[in-house]
Formats: structure tokens, C-alpha cells, sequence
């Protein structure tokens, strides 16, 4: 009758206070307190913001005689056995026609004469084939090849004629087209003007007559 529930002995309207968390009331704890954040809770290889982390330097940048650009320019201890600079400047050695003149091509006697081929000659050598007789006519040759040059020569001079007759009649076939074509154009230009002069008198004509009819009607 009282109205307390012996199983839920709290009033109604009764209101509870929770207890706050230790980040609310201390506020060197937690994230956000006073300090950020709990310093001893930290783990040990981490940083804060402000951290600003310095790189170790490199052998070449640290030390001058070491790396490519260094007070040498390479570590020489390092440089391959077979590898030269750029000052280096090969000597080629030279060909033994270069350096003993009784060899090769051009020196002293011209060829290795132990090295020449033997089917080869030299150009002093005269090869002397074996000796041919004919018997040969001799004028008979003569007045052939005589023969022959003469028909060369006519038949030449009439291939020479027959060529400026037939440029000859080319050219007075081109000079009767042209005489032809300037007496149709002489014809039709009179043609033309003799139309031009029957429709003038035509015209005159014309002309007469109708003056003609006005004097008449005027007299009458």
C-alpha cells in the first residue's frame, strides 16, 4: 500500500547518476585530457606530431672519395679490371705490311712473292701463243671491205633522201591544210558580208516604202 515493489524497491521518478569514466574526471587521462594522451601507456616506438624524423646519409654523400661524383669520381678500389677512362686513347697496332716494307701490297718489291698464286702472271709477261698460218687474200679482203663500205655509204645517203622527202611532203601536206583553212574562213567571212549587205538593202527598202505610204496619206 505503501507503493514500493518489494522486487524493485526504487521510487518512480527515480533517477539514477552514473559514475563517470576516469578520462572525464582526471583530465591528465585519455585521449583529449589535458596532455593528449597517456604517456605511460604510450608504446614506446611510436611518436607524436611534431616528431620530424632526420635520414641517415648515404656513404657517397657523407664521406667525398666514396660514390660516383666524388672527390674522385668513382671508388677506384671498385673499377672493373677491363674499364678505362675517357682520357684513354687506344693504340692499334699495326698491320705487318705497315711495319716491314718487303711485305704485302705496295712495299718494298710490290707482293709477297712466296704467296702468289701460281696460275698468275705478271704484267711484264708476254704470253706467246702458238703461231697460225692461213693463207689469206689479201686484195680479195681489200676489194670486199671496200664493197662493203660503198653500200654502206649508199645505202646510208638513200635512207639520208628518203628521209627529206618524206619531211618534204609532210611539210607541203601542212602548208596545203593550212591555204585550205584560211580560204573556208575568207569564204564564210564573204558569205557573211554579203548577208550583211542583202538584209541592209532589205532594210532600205523597207524604209522607201513606208515613206512612201505617209506621203500618200498625207495628200490624200
Amino acid at each position: 500500500s505503501s507503493g514500493i515493489n518489494a522486487e524493485w524497491p526504487l521510487r518512480p521518478g527515480h533517477q539514477s547518476e552514473l559514475s563517470k569514466h576516469a578520462s572525464q574526471t582526471d583530465a591528465a587521462k585519455g585521449f583529449g585530457g589535458k596532455f593528449g594522451v597517456q604517456k605511460d601507456r604510450v608504446d614506446k616506438s611510436a611518436v607524436g606530431f611534431e616528431h620530424q624524423s632526420e635520414l641517415s646519409k648515404h656513404a657517397s654523400q657523407t664521406d667525398a672519395a666514396k660514390g660516383f661524383g666524388g672527390k674522385f669520381g668513382v671508388q677506384k678500389d671498385r673499377v672493373d679490371k677491363s674499364a678505362v677512362g675517357f682520357e684513354h686513347q687506344s693504340e692499334l697496332s699495326k698491320h705487318a705490311s705497315q711495319t716491314d716494307a718487303a711485305k704485302g701490297f705496295g712495299g718494298k718489291f710490290g707482293v709477297q712473292k712466296d704467296r702468289v698464286d701460281k696460275s698468275a702472271h705478271s704484267f711484264g709477261e708476254v704470253e706467246h701463243g702458238a703461231q697460225y698460218k692461213t693463207a689469206i687474200d689479201v686484195k680479195g679482203d681489200v676489194k670486199n671491205f671496200r664493197s662493203r663500205f660503198e653500200n654502206f655509204g649508199a645505202a646510208a645517203e638513200e635512207e639520208n633522201r628518203r628521209k627529206v622527202e618524206e619531211e618534204k611532203r609532210k611539210r607541203d601536206l601542212e602548208f596545203k591544210r593550212q591555204v585550205e583553212a584560211s580560204k573556208k574562213k575568207e569564204a564564210a567571212a564573204e558569205e557573211l558580208r554579203a548577208k550583211e549587205e542583202q538584209f541592209r538593202r532589205e532594210e532600205e527598202q523597207k524604209r522607201k516604202k513606208y515613206r512612201l505610204r505617209l506621203c500618200v496619206d498625207t495628200t490624200a
